[in-house]
């Protein structure tokens, strides 16, 4: 029923839109209003509070709200009628009103979107001349959900019932202009609550739950399915993210026919819901899905006459939303070259011996080798005193990723700070990963490492398990390993230990090495040596232990810094050098046991001062007999 006030607003809502009922005529309202649901469409707001005032028709509101010929399905998304003269009528806000409506985007006139509760999408996916209703959500509550009027969800998103826009008992058409409510048959008067209906299987509704998450107007579900979203699709805003995801379904996984964007509100429902799940699942795995599709095309034989990559052409087209459009054609620069040049570079897998070389990362004499050796193959070859070959990607992807995989001994010592023999431990160990592939070993004979392992032994090793206390004297690591004396530190072990907590440490800030600013309990350098003087018994493995010792090496095997070693070179180490900065390691290791260091001596037993005692000073008691120290018999003695 229509009741009317006599007061009138002092002035209209807007210019565009004057007070349709006159300067002087009074309000018409509902008698009965209702209050709208969140997530109720505006359709189904007026159609309900139609029913609930008795009127067997919407026009009475409409006409109230100043449009005697208004077509009511109109309403929800085309601006012809005032909200805040339609929430006169309902007895609500216009705030209220607006936030139920579709109103249009006026960004681009060329292709016209509209406001679906925060998701922007095209006008024609809305069904607004029918009535689509889900029996068992109006039976636990009689409102007509807004997620409903979206054309491309062909079932409701609670419940996974089907759809359903005509009577199961008259077959007559569900509309919105002739209302005894929502969940009653306008012809016929049948409950449509009781009506059965068809469901999604549970695989299909989680299959397709991304999709209409991103549509549905509830924020909790909405912001999930956005999450799982990689981060330049979730830029593009929850509707585009929609749309690029349903047009890309629809390009890929759509049959042979071609049906305009305009009418895809029409398609079977079994197919629109399988593009819907097929468009969870690429925009789930973005950009690779559509890089492996248009793989796939370049591999057929019949390439040309596939329509694939016409449909994927048409996303970085003019009839295409613009942010669509840049991201699309910024991911797949290739797809808009000539087909045939596209087709070749997708299928040409094989390579020349330089190409395959420089695809390897390798020299052109590695390569010759490794195919002499039989270790990789050619599947084509040409040429008497000058051979030509040509290989397979394929057949050389694998070899390809484990030299993009291998870093040196060298290279990972100086990343932790430590030591080349310090890193042989941590192999040993397991703290480190080799790489034992034939072809690899053929062109780097030496120790292979994985840069995989590397980088996940620096990351533990860079978040203590087990940090200080605060307020305890403490020490630099290589300082207090001085302590365990002249031999090759256990540095495999010393790591061990700290990734696991068995030491706690905490790393100083700066540059230096890794390695060389970890720092541990002072009191701890009493039970390094103990615990670390045993030293790294190699004997128990069995990889290629190097037989020299570089220049780092030597400063921690004999406790001494690199001064020191370029000082002691001439006179003490001259003859065992076996390269311009490698020395013998069973000569170094030698040296070491019949040395000691101020260093050494400092940190066993003066606690770590920096003053020499008299003793070691120049005609001393104990002469110092080089550059790398004392007579480390003499001095322990002496020292206890």
């Amino acid at each position: 029923m229509i009741d009317t006030d006599s007061t009138s607003p002092s002035k209209p809502s807007s210019a565009a839109e004057p007070r349709p009922w006159g300067r002087t005529a009074a309000i018409p309202r509902l008698l009965f209003p209702c209050v709208p649901f969140r997530y109720e469409s505006l359709l189904g707001f007026v159609a309900r509070s139609a029913a609930a005032n008795m009127h067997n028709t919407t026009a009475l509101i409409t006409a109230a709200a100043g449009s005697a010929h208004h077509i009511p399905f109109d309403m929800g998304h085309r601006e012809r009628l005032s909200s805040d003269a339609l929430a006169l009528v309902l007895g609500t806000s216009g705030a209220e009103i607006t936030r139920l409506r579709h109103l249009p985007i006026l960004d681009d006139p060329m292709l016209m979107k509209c406001d679906f509760h925060g998701a922007w999408i095209p006008p024609q996916d809305l069904v607004v001349r029918v009535r689509r209703i889900a029996p068992r959500s109006l039976m636990d509550a009689p409102y007509h959900r807004a997620v409903w009027m979206h054309g491309l969800i062909p079932f409701s998103p609670d419940t996974g019932e089907h759809l359903i826009a005509t009577c199961p008992a008259c077959e007559g058409k569900l509309g919105w202009y002739r209302t005894a409510g929502i969940d009653i048959c306008e012809t016929c008067g049948f409950d449509l609550k009781t009506a059965e209906s068809h469901h999604l299987s549970s695989a299909d509704r989680v299959a397709t739950s991304l999709m209409t998450s991103l549509i549905d107007p509830e924020e909790t579900r909405h912001a999930r399915a956005m999450a799982r979203l990689p981060a330049d699709v979730q830029a593009l805003g929850r509707g585009a993210a929609f749309e690029l995801g349903w047009t890309l379904a629809y390009a890929i996984a759509a049959p042979v026919e071609y049906v305009p964007r305009n009418r895809h509100q029409s398609l079977p429902v079994e197919q629109r819901v399988g593009l819907l799940a097929a468009a969870g699942a690429i925009l789930e795995d973005w950009p690779g899905s559509v890089s492996g599709a248009i793989a796939d095309w370049g591999t057929k034989k019949e390439f040309m006459g596939d329509p694939l990559v016409e449909r994927l052409r048409s996303i970085g087209s003019r009839e295409s939303w613009p942010f669509i459009r840049r991201l699309f054609k910024s991911r797949f620069p290739d797809l808009f070259k000539p087909k045939q040049r596209l087709a070749r570079k997708l299928t040409d897998d094989r390579l020349s011996g330089g190409g395959a070389a420089k695809y390897l990362r390798i020299s052109d004499t590695a390569l010759r080798d490794l195919h002499a050796e039989g270790l990789v193959r050619t599947v084509a070859k040409s040429g008497g005193t000058r051979s030509f070959a040509t290989f397979l990607k394929s057949d050389l992807d694998q070899l390809r990723g484990f030299v993009r995989d291998r870093i040196t001994v060298a290279k990972a010592s100086e990343a932790l700070g430590i030591t080349h023999f310090g890193v042989e431990q941590l192999v040993c160990i397991g703290l480190l990963e080799t790489i034992d592939d034939p072809a690899l070993s053929a062109v780097y004979p030496e120790l292979r490492l994985s840069r995989r392992s590397l980088d996940k032994l620096m990351s533990q090793l860079s978040a203590p398990a087990a940090e200080l206390a605060e307020g305890g004297e403490e020490i630099d690591l290589r300082n207090g390993l001085a302590t365990v004396g002249g031999r090759e530190k256990a540095w495999g072990h010393v790591i061990r230990d700290l990734c696991s907590g068995s030491m706690p440490y905490r790393i100083r800030p700066g540059s230096a090495y890794l390695a060389r600013r970890i720092v541990v309990p002072k009191a701890s350098t009493m039970t390094l040596r103990p615990l670390y003087a045993e030293g790294f018994d190699r004997s128990a493995y069995t990889i290629e232990f190097s037989p020299a010792l570089n220049s780092r090496d030597v400063e921690d095997l004999m406790n001494i810094d690199a001064q020191r070693v370029i000082d002691a070179i001439p006179a003490e180490f001259s003859q065992y050098r076996v390269g311009p900065s490698s020395f013998d390691r069973c000569a170094m290791n030698r040296i070491a046991a019949e040395r000691i260091s101020f260093r050494e001596i400092s940190y066993r037993w003066l606690d770590g001062g920096s003053s020499m005692p008299k003793e070691l000073r120049t005609k001393g008691r104990f002469p110092r007999l080089g550059v790398t120290g004392w007579n480390r018999a003499e001095i322990e003695n002496y020292m206890g």
